[in-house]
């Protein structure tokens, strides 16, 4: 079942900086935000309860910590964070796709 409605007016995304990034959100409804990220040097993230982590890696390559696990990443690699794992680090000059429920 599809509910038709009126779409809402398009508006430029916010652009916000945080400590070696920068992010803009793509998308947002009642199910899911999609946001860009734009990694200079690192990005210190925290998957809380609410929701999961899903990073899709559209350019660089670099590494994803949590302080006792390290994965590599390059362009057009995924990884996923579970929710409530806590605090990560995006590592490495790369551009991703962050996506929350």
């Amino acid at each position: 079942v599809t509910a038709l409605r009126p779409a809402k007016p398009l508006t430029v995304p916010e652009e916000i900086s945080g400590d070696g990034y920068t992010s803009r959100q793509l998308s947002k409804c009642e199910y899911f935000t999609v946001t860009e990220m734009d990694i200079s040097e690192r990005a210190v993230m925290s998957a809380d309860g609410t929701s999961f982590h899903s990073l899709l890696f559209l350019e660089g390559e670099g590494t994803v910590s949590d302080g006792s696990e390290t994965l590599s990443f390059k362009k057009g690699d995924s990884i996923f964070v579970t929710a409530g794992h806590g605090e990560y680090t995006i590592k490495g000059k790369s551009k991703a796709v962050l996506t929350l429920v």
